[in-house]
């Protein structure tokens, strides 16, 4: 292949340099010339020229074929460093001017080993080429919520065939986190202690007007990887975030709600021929 690229190269810098004007001048300065008794002198003058002439072009064209492989070898390294590159598809945010002031739900969530990340709300959805072999989804947003309900969220991945997968981590937490850690499938963000049924005025909670347990505002945020098939030019997949409201285990029945707001939420991919990227590593040191 290396051949195939540079012989066209090669005879046309060669070419350029033999009529280039360095030469076509040392050919006018150094040519002898002919004899008009003979001819003979004239003619051997002219070889030795001609040989200097191809000794010096030689050089050049070893010369470039050196630098050409150069090229050929950075041109390589570009390649694997854009297929191993991290590629942002989506950046998109939530606020008061597209969403609104707070998204909230008081669904709980539900889940079991055989199907993960069900119940709760949908509070994202985008569709989307993802021509790679992992995607990433990054969520980034301020929480609260009400009662000592406990913030839980669950990503996931539709493909063309309709068949959606929870993103990892969370789809490995097949016992769930125990608690109010949610059911397998979601991760619990927030978890915010009550003091009563009144909060007490040393406690600085309650400042926005939702009883106990009504912290404002905690940074809250998960990410998380899934291994896909690379859409082609006629497949997309789906991307899916939903917002779940654990209840107060000490009050159980009593409706509580789970917010958020202000998010930012990233959906990024990348190539990955060794197929190492998104895989589970226990704690001990590993390559």
């Amino acid at each position: 292949m290396r051949n195939a690229k540079t012989l066209p190269i090669v005879v046309a810098l060669g070419l350029g340099l033999i009529f280039s004007s360095p030469f076509v001048a040392q050919a006018k300065k150094g040519a002898p010339k002919e004899s008009q008794a003979g001819g003979l002198p004239a003619l051997e003058d002219r070889v030795e020229f001609d040989e200097g002439l191809i000794a010096a072009l030689t050089t050049r064209v070893t010369a470039l074929e050196t630098a050409v492989a150069e090229l050929e070898t950075d041109v390589t390294d570009l390649e694997n460093l854009v297929k191993s590159s991290l590629h942002r598809l989506s950046a998109e945010f939530q606020n008061t001017t597209s969403a609104s002031e707070e998204i909230f739900t008081s669904v709980a969530p539900t889940g079991t080993a055989l199907a993960p990340g069900t119940g709760g709300t949908s509070v994202y959805s985008k569709t989307l080429a993802i021509p790679f072999d992992v995607v990433y989804v990054t969520f980034s947003a301020q929480g609260d919520t009400h009662g000592g309900a406990t913030l839980t969220m669950s990503a996931n991945v539709t493909d063309a065939a309709a068949v959606k997968t929870v993103c990892q981590p969370m789809a490995g937490e097949v016992a769930g986190g125990g608690g109010t850690a949610g059911p397998p499938g979601w991760m619990a963000l927030q978890k915010t202690p009550t003091d009563g049924t009144v909060e007490t005025a040393a406690n600085n909670c309650n400042d926005g007007g939702g009883g106990v347990a009504d912290c404002h505002d905690n940074t809250i945020m998960f990410s998380c990887c899934l291994r896909i098939t690379p859409d082609t030019g006629v497949t997309k997949h789906t991307v899916e975030i939903r917002l779940g409201s654990e209840p107060n285990p000490q009050t159980p029945s009593t409706p509580t709600n789970a917010f958020y707001e202000r998010s930012t939420i990233y959906i990024d991919a990348s190539t990955d021929p060794a197929g190492t990227l998104c895989s589970g590593v226990g704690t001990a040191n590993h390559l």
